[in-house]
């Protein structure tokens, strides 16, 4: 008999994995062993964990004949998609159609992210998603504060570093992943979460039923200052666009206490996200030179000068000066190369070039799926998270700040986010299911 039920085990097993792998969402990356100069990842303690989980997991599901889920068919789409096109990549290769190698890993990874929506449907039962939540964002909210005071340092993808003060990183590996990270944080606790009444009995009943009422724009404001400290400038533009968001439902449909809050708060909000970016030297001295003509013109001086036949990072057409935003200086180099290389060969439109040739980081998500898995791999991803889209609304919220960081950053590639999402996400899917069963019954 076939089920959609991913629950394949006992009790005392469901809680043994639970504990097994939901503390790697608590703890850092640690690289055991390299995968080389090229490569941020390496084998990681999760990845042993994980490895180990998947495999039972995978044979109970099949001694179960556990019918799978849609969002599962399109991972499936998605991962088979990928070794079709690295296997294409090869033959393009020996044909000498292209000289850019492709990688089976990336292929696979997504699969290993997946396996928190497990994690997170099995935690239903026993967890609340919200506590968990909470206890993620105090920890790493504490990290990246003693990080910025100097006192610790952070795993990031060179190794540990004493020294991060410039740009925090928290649980996370580098700063964009940290700023992403925190976007579907602060998401999940504003649709999700309700504010903790313990804030009455701490500050008394007056003024305990102000931050009460306020508490999502407190918390709106650490969080904006959090991500200041990463330096993540397309995270600060999804942060404020949500902060943005709950401002004008609170403005359209509240209350006058509550139109008064959010008048209030957008103007300080304003205020204290200027101040905070011209405080932070690794926002406002990198902005400097974001809009100039120069940044505009480089785009066509790469675009026509840049040969696809050597890799363009240390070999760069344009050399950096004062003129140019260097993260924009690195990207443009980045997305010339790769989608030269696409463009110029029409035979991989369709399934791409292949998983991972476009460097460790493209520095652009959406770009980096169309280069390697062509437009037939664009659509799949479509497809797969809009079905996590429709999860619930803390997904919705969640889905938008991941597509905004995914305009300027690799996301669905980055780890802790992937896995934070995929957690949400089977958590989320729990409570939708066991909603319709009891609206049917």
């Amino acid at each position: 008999m076939s089920s959609k039920t991913l629950i394949v085990f006992n009790k005392k097993s469901t809680l043994f994995f639970i504990w097994l792998v939901l503390p790697l969402l608590f703890i850092p990356k640690i690289n055991l062993i390299s995968m080389g100069e090229s490569e941020t990842a390496g084998i990681r303690l999760d990845d042993v964990i994980l490895l180990g989980f998947a495999f039972i997991y995978l044979f109970g599901s099949f001694a179960l004949s556990r019918e799978p889920l849609k969002i599962e068919c399109f991972l499936a789409a998605i991962i088979f998609f990928s070794i079709v096109s690295f296997f294409l990549n090869r033959s393009f290769v020996f044909l000498g159609i292209i000289d850019v190698q492709a990688s089976l890993f990336y292929a696979v990874r997504p699969l290993e992210y997946f396996l928190f929506f497990y994690i997170g449907y099995q935690c239903y039962d026993y967890f609340s998603l919200s506590s968990i939540m909470q206890k993620l964002f105090v920890w790493n909210a504490s990290l990246m504060l003693l990080q910025k005071a100097g006192i610790i340092g952070a795993f990031t993808n060179y190794g540990y570093l004493s020294n991060v003060q410039d740009r925090v990183t928290g649980l996370c590996s580098f700063p964009s992943e940290t700023g992403a990270f925190l976007n579907l944080l602060f998401c999940y606790l504003l649709f999700a979460t309700k504010p903790p009444k313990k804030l009455i009995q701490f500050f008394g009943r007056q003024l305990g039923r102000f931050f009460y009422d306020t508490y999502f724009y407190w918390l709106c404001l650490f969080t904006a200052y959090l991500v200041i400290l990463t330096g993540s400038r397309i995270a600060l533009c999804s942060h404020f666009l949500v902060f943005f968001i709950k401002v004008i439902k609170d403005l359209t449909k509240g209350s006058k206490v509550t139109k008064f809050y959010a008048a209030f708060f957008l103007v300080m909000g304003a205020f204290v996200g200027i101040l905070g970016i011209l405080a932070t030297e690794s926002i406002y001295h990198r902005s400097r030179a974001l809009f100039s003509w120069q940044n505009i013109e480089l785009v066509r001086h790469v675009w026509d000068e840049i040969e696809t036949f050597y890799n363009p990072m240390g070999n760069e057409i344009v050399s950096l000066t004062s003129d140019y935003d260097t993260s924009w200086w690195l990207r443009i180099h980045k997305w010339c190369y790769a989608f030269k290389i696409f463009y110029k060969n029409p035979e991989v439109y369709l399934m791409g070039v292949g998983p991972g040739f476009a460097f460790a980081g493209l520095d652009g998500g959406f770009l980096r799926i169309l280069v390697e898995l062509g437009v037939v791999g664009l659509i799949l991803h479509f497809l797969f998270f809009r079905e996590l889209f429709k999860i619930s609304l803390a997904m919705k919220a969640m889905i938008l700040t991941f597509s905004i960081n995914m305009i300027f950053f690799d996301a669905y590639l980055a780890y802790k986010v992937m896995a934070l999402l995929f957690f949400a996400a089977g958590y989320d899917y729990h409570v939708k299911k066991n909603l319709a069963g009891y609206k049917m019954s």
